[in-house]
């Protein structure tokens, strides 16, 4: 993910961090993470980003119909039928489904659902005695 590079002067300490980190960010949290940097580094050569846009989209990961399907842990039949109903977006190219691995955790990410805990005590009992009978 990241490397650090430190050049020596003759007594073996570090007089420059260099950091490189290979990341895909929104160009909007590229531009305010680049000015945070810059602020808290002003004596050094100026931060800027190595890789554009244009690359960063390059870079979005696109998995087949078989790889999408183990990395959500379910069928290739329930991807296919999520994605035949528009559930979930997808791409065909060549005749194969493919899908972006962001798409697929935001789709698992939304399908978790809120914890219900009953006010009483789940039983017959109570109902039945709540019930006017």
């Amino acid at each position: 993910m990241g490397e650090t590079n430190f050049s020596e002067n003759g007594r073996g300490r570090p007089t420059q961090l260099v950091v490189v980190l290979n990341v895909s960010l929104a160009s909007e949290t590229q531009e305010a993470l680049l000015r945070i940097l810059a602020a808290a580094n002003r004596t050094a050569a100026p931060v800027s980003p190595v890789a554009g846009p244009e690359i960063m989209q390059s870079e979005v990961l696109w998995l087949s119909l078989g790889e999408a399907a183990q990395h959500m842990g379910v069928s290739t039949s329930t991807l296919y039928k999520y994605a035949s109903q528009r559930k979930i977006e997808s791409r065909k190219l060549g005749g194969r489904l493919q899908f972006r691995r962001a798409v697929l955790d935001r789709f698992i990410e939304e399908q978790v659902r809120p914890v219900h805990r009953a006010t009483q005590p789940r039983s017959i009992m109570p109902a039945a005695l709540g019930s006017g009978k």
